[in-house]
């Protein structure tokens, strides 16, 4: 310390410690500025990260309508769809009806029924109970259930 004292005077040295302190006031306005610009800087990335999500939530609505339309379509077919089953359904269990009646007469008339006759007309009647039929159709079946059986070459 005394050869700091001896090499230099008093002014020199309060002028280096005017020059110390200014650069340590740099130094730390520099930091102050620096901090600042990264506060700035993440918050203008923040907002463009929150513009850029109501932008996508803009375009999502629009993608959430256009699914809840198509959506709406599906639907709609499907019930059609619906629809058509049950009256071809309702067809079905008429035609099978009408089969097993016609039958019924012929084979009553003819008064006995072959062994592959009587399982085409059994085939029928299981399918007409499968789609839920219940009518008369079960006492058809009964009568000719109980004629003879022969062969169609006898």
């Amino acid at each position: 310390m005394l050869e700091l004292l001896s090499a230099y005077s008093i002014t020199e040295i309060l002028v280096f410690l005017v020059f110390i302190a200014a650069a340590i006031k740099g130094v730390a306005s520099f930091f102050e500025w620096a901090g600042a610009r990264v506060h700035t800087t993440g918050e203008i990335e923040r907002q463009e990260r929150e513009r850029q999500l109501q932008e996508r939530l803009r375009s999502g609505d629009k993608t959430m309508n256009r699914l809840k339309q198509e959506q709406s379509l599906i639907l709609q077919t499907l019930q059609e769809i619906k629809e058509s089953i049950s009256l071809l359904t309702e067809s079905d269990k008429d035609d099978i009806k009408a089969y097993i009646t016609e039958k019924h007469h012929f084979f009553k008339g003819q008064g006995w029924i072959d062994d592959y006759s009587l399982d085409c007309l059994e085939r029928r009647f299981a399918h007409y109970q499968q789609e839920g039929g219940n009518s008369f159709i079960h006492t058809l079946m009964d009568e000719i259930r109980l004629l003879p059986k022969r062969s169609p070459q006898e």
